[in-house]
Protein backbone atom coordinates (compact mmCIF):
# COMPACT_ATOMS: atom_id res chain seq x y z
CA UNK A 1 0.00 0.00 0.00
CA UNK A 2 1.04 3.47 -1.00
CA UNK A 3 2.01 6.02 1.82
CA UNK A 4 3.45 9.54 2.24
CA UNK A 5 1.55 10.97 -0.51
CA UNK A 6 3.53 13.94 -0.14
CA UNK A 7 7.12 12.36 -0.92
CA UNK A 8 5.34 10.16 -3.87
CA UNK A 9 4.11 13.42 -5.37
CA UNK A 10 7.68 14.79 -5.03
CA UNK A 11 9.06 11.64 -6.61
CA UNK A 12 6.46 12.00 -9.49
CA UNK A 13 7.68 15.59 -10.52
CA UNK A 14 11.24 14.37 -10.39
CA UNK A 15 10.44 11.89 -12.98
CA UNK A 16 7.96 13.94 -15.27
CA UNK A 17 10.69 16.72 -15.04
CA UNK A 18 12.59 15.31 -17.95
CA UNK A 19 9.56 13.68 -19.88
CA UNK A 20 10.29 10.38 -19.22
CA UNK A 21 10.45 7.61 -16.77
CA UNK A 22 13.84 5.86 -16.67
CA UNK A 23 14.02 2.31 -15.30
CA UNK A 24 16.20 4.36 -12.20
CA UNK A 25 13.58 5.93 -11.44
CA UNK A 26 11.24 2.84 -11.26
CA UNK A 27 13.47 1.09 -8.66
CA UNK A 28 13.75 4.40 -6.45
CA UNK A 29 9.94 4.21 -6.58
CA UNK A 30 10.10 0.78 -5.61
CA UNK A 31 12.83 0.72 -3.22
CA UNK A 32 11.13 3.99 -1.23
CA UNK A 33 7.67 2.65 -1.15
CA UNK A 34 8.19 -0.93 -0.88
CA UNK A 35 6.02 -1.43 -3.96
CA UNK A 36 4.93 -4.76 -5.18
CA UNK A 37 5.02 -5.68 -8.44
CA UNK A 38 1.43 -4.97 -8.90
CA UNK A 39 1.26 -1.96 -6.99
CA UNK A 40 5.10 -0.52 -9.05
CA UNK A 41 2.90 -1.44 -12.50
CA UNK A 42 -0.04 0.68 -11.80
CA UNK A 43 1.75 3.70 -10.23
CA UNK A 44 3.91 3.63 -13.70
CA UNK A 45 1.24 3.15 -16.08
CA UNK A 46 -0.41 6.12 -14.29
CA UNK A 47 2.81 8.57 -14.56
CA UNK A 48 3.40 7.47 -17.92
CA UNK A 49 -0.09 8.14 -18.64
CA UNK A 50 0.84 11.67 -17.10
CA UNK A 51 3.53 11.67 -19.42
CA UNK A 52 1.65 11.69 -22.56
CA UNK A 53 -1.35 14.01 -21.75
CA UNK A 54 1.33 16.75 -20.68
CA UNK A 55 3.56 16.01 -23.87
CA UNK A 56 0.42 16.19 -26.26
CA UNK A 57 -0.81 19.49 -24.24
CA UNK A 58 2.38 20.95 -24.65
CA UNK A 59 2.72 19.98 -28.85
CA UNK A 60 -0.78 22.08 -28.61
CA UNK A 61 0.96 24.81 -26.84
CA UNK A 62 3.68 25.20 -28.78
CA UNK A 63 1.54 24.29 -32.22
CA UNK A 64 -0.47 27.55 -31.67
CA UNK A 65 2.43 29.51 -30.44
CA UNK A 66 4.29 28.97 -33.30
CA UNK A 67 1.47 29.84 -35.66
CA UNK A 68 0.76 33.02 -33.48
CA UNK A 69 4.85 33.88 -34.17
CA UNK A 70 4.45 33.28 -37.75
CA UNK A 71 1.17 35.09 -38.14
CA UNK A 72 2.91 38.59 -36.75
CA UNK A 73 5.91 38.08 -38.97
CA UNK A 74 3.14 37.77 -42.10
CA UNK A 75 1.79 41.40 -40.67
CA UNK A 76 5.31 42.34 -40.62
CA UNK A 77 6.35 41.07 -44.37
CA UNK A 78 3.17 42.86 -45.36
CA UNK A 79 4.88 46.17 -44.09
CA UNK A 80 6.84 47.80 -46.93
CA UNK A 81 10.17 49.04 -45.08
CA UNK A 82 10.47 51.96 -47.67
CA UNK A 83 7.26 53.58 -45.94
CA UNK A 84 6.46 51.85 -42.78
CA UNK A 85 9.54 51.46 -39.94
CA UNK A 86 8.68 48.69 -37.57
CA UNK A 87 9.31 50.59 -33.95
CA UNK A 88 8.21 48.17 -31.26
CA UNK A 89 7.39 44.37 -31.54
CA UNK A 90 6.44 42.83 -27.95
CA UNK A 91 6.38 39.25 -26.84
CA UNK A 92 4.19 37.35 -25.21
CA UNK A 93 6.80 36.19 -22.19
CA UNK A 94 5.82 35.43 -18.52
CA UNK A 95 6.24 33.59 -15.57
CA UNK A 96 4.31 32.83 -12.62
CA UNK A 97 1.32 35.22 -14.04
CA UNK A 98 3.64 38.39 -13.82
CA UNK A 99 3.86 40.19 -17.07
CA UNK A 100 6.05 42.86 -18.40
CA UNK A 101 3.87 46.09 -18.64
CA UNK A 102 5.05 46.00 -22.32
CA UNK A 103 4.16 43.10 -23.21
CA UNK A 104 0.95 43.86 -22.87
CA UNK A 105 0.73 46.59 -25.38
CA UNK A 106 -0.45 45.78 -29.55
CA UNK A 107 2.34 43.37 -30.91
CA UNK A 108 3.68 45.63 -33.53
CA UNK A 109 4.13 49.55 -33.23
CA UNK A 110 4.94 51.20 -37.23
CA UNK A 111 5.87 54.28 -37.68
CA UNK A 112 4.85 56.26 -41.41
CA UNK A 113 7.57 57.08 -42.88
CA UNK A 114 6.75 60.98 -43.09
CA UNK A 115 9.71 63.71 -42.99
CA UNK A 116 7.30 66.35 -41.26
CA UNK A 117 4.84 64.33 -39.93
CA UNK A 118 5.25 62.10 -36.94
CA UNK A 119 2.77 59.42 -37.48
CA UNK A 120 2.54 55.55 -35.53
CA UNK A 121 -0.49 53.14 -35.04
CA UNK A 122 -0.17 50.12 -33.82
CA UNK A 123 -1.43 46.03 -34.76
CA UNK A 124 -2.51 43.31 -32.79
CA UNK A 125 -2.27 40.04 -34.50
CA UNK A 126 -3.97 36.57 -33.52
CA UNK A 127 -4.04 33.45 -35.75
CA UNK A 128 -7.22 31.23 -35.55
CA UNK A 129 -7.68 27.86 -37.13
CA UNK A 130 -11.10 28.42 -37.86
CA UNK A 131 -14.29 29.89 -36.26
CA UNK A 132 -16.46 28.14 -33.86
CA UNK A 133 -20.05 28.12 -34.94
CA UNK A 134 -19.37 31.45 -36.80
CA UNK A 135 -17.40 33.02 -33.51
CA UNK A 136 -14.09 33.82 -32.59
CA UNK A 137 -12.08 35.26 -29.13
CA UNK A 138 -9.68 37.86 -29.98
CA UNK A 139 -9.14 38.73 -26.60
CA UNK A 140 -10.00 39.30 -23.09
CA UNK A 141 -11.93 42.00 -22.07
CA UNK A 142 -8.72 42.88 -19.43
CA UNK A 143 -6.75 42.79 -22.98
CA UNK A 144 -9.16 45.35 -25.17
CA UNK A 145 -9.33 47.64 -21.99
CA UNK A 146 -5.66 47.89 -22.47
CA UNK A 147 -5.41 48.50 -25.77
CA UNK A 148 -7.87 51.33 -25.21
CA UNK A 149 -5.44 52.80 -22.55
CA UNK A 150 -2.77 52.56 -25.24
CA UNK A 151 -4.07 53.99 -27.72
CA UNK A 152 -5.57 57.01 -25.67
CA UNK A 153 -2.65 57.68 -23.58
CA UNK A 154 0.03 57.17 -26.87
CA UNK A 155 -2.50 58.82 -29.69
CA UNK A 156 -1.94 56.03 -31.91
CA UNK A 157 -4.38 54.21 -33.66
CA UNK A 158 -4.77 50.16 -32.98
CA UNK A 159 -5.79 47.80 -35.19
CA UNK A 160 -6.41 44.02 -35.07
CA UNK A 161 -5.27 41.77 -37.84
CA UNK A 162 -7.06 38.43 -37.65
CA UNK A 163 -5.81 35.29 -39.54
CA UNK A 164 -8.50 32.47 -40.04
CA UNK A 165 -7.12 29.02 -41.53
CA UNK A 166 -4.17 27.51 -43.13
CA UNK A 167 -1.38 28.58 -40.98
CA UNK A 168 0.14 31.29 -39.80
CA UNK A 169 2.80 31.64 -42.14
CA UNK A 170 -0.08 31.39 -45.19
CA UNK A 171 -3.28 32.43 -43.49
CA UNK A 172 -6.53 31.87 -45.70
CA UNK A 173 -8.07 35.04 -44.69
CA UNK A 174 -7.09 37.84 -42.84
CA UNK A 175 -9.07 40.81 -41.41
CA UNK A 176 -7.83 43.74 -40.68
CA UNK A 177 -10.53 46.02 -38.26
CA UNK A 178 -9.64 48.98 -35.91
CA UNK A 179 -9.73 48.64 -32.06
CA UNK A 180 -13.15 51.44 -31.96
CA UNK A 181 -14.83 48.91 -33.67
CA UNK A 182 -14.75 46.12 -31.38
CA UNK A 183 -17.00 46.52 -28.35
CA UNK A 184 -16.70 42.74 -27.09
CA UNK A 185 -13.61 39.99 -26.88
CA UNK A 186 -15.50 37.72 -28.90
CA UNK A 187 -16.35 38.15 -32.54
CA UNK A 188 -19.23 37.21 -35.20
CA UNK A 189 -17.24 36.02 -38.81
CA UNK A 190 -20.22 38.05 -40.39
CA UNK A 191 -19.47 41.07 -38.47
CA UNK A 192 -15.81 41.14 -39.69
CA UNK A 193 -16.60 39.65 -42.89
CA UNK A 194 -16.45 43.44 -44.27
CA UNK A 195 -12.81 44.17 -43.11
CA UNK A 196 -11.39 40.62 -45.25
CA UNK A 197 -8.23 42.31 -46.95
CA UNK A 198 -7.57 42.09 -50.55
CA UNK A 199 -4.14 41.91 -51.72
CA UNK A 200 -1.30 41.08 -49.98
CA UNK A 201 0.57 45.15 -48.74
CA UNK A 202 -0.94 47.02 -45.78
CA UNK A 203 -1.23 50.08 -46.50
CA UNK A 204 -2.38 52.74 -44.03
CA UNK A 205 -4.08 56.09 -45.29
CA UNK A 206 -3.06 59.04 -43.05
CA UNK A 207 -5.80 61.61 -43.43
CA UNK A 208 -8.88 58.78 -42.94
CA UNK A 209 -6.40 56.33 -40.07
CA UNK A 210 -7.77 53.28 -42.12
CA UNK A 211 -5.51 50.33 -42.56
CA UNK A 212 -6.47 48.24 -45.71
Amino acid sequence: MIQHNHDLEILKQMAMADGILTENEKELFRSYFQLTDKEAEDLFQSIEAELECVQSETEVINWKRKNGIDFEKCIVKMLNPQYYTLQEWTGDKFIDGRFCEANCNPDITVKVNLDKLDVKFAIECKWRMNFFNGYTRIATEQQLNHYRRFQEERNITVFFALGVGGTGEQPQDIYLFPLNKIKYPILREDYIAKYLKKGRDLYFDVKTQKLT
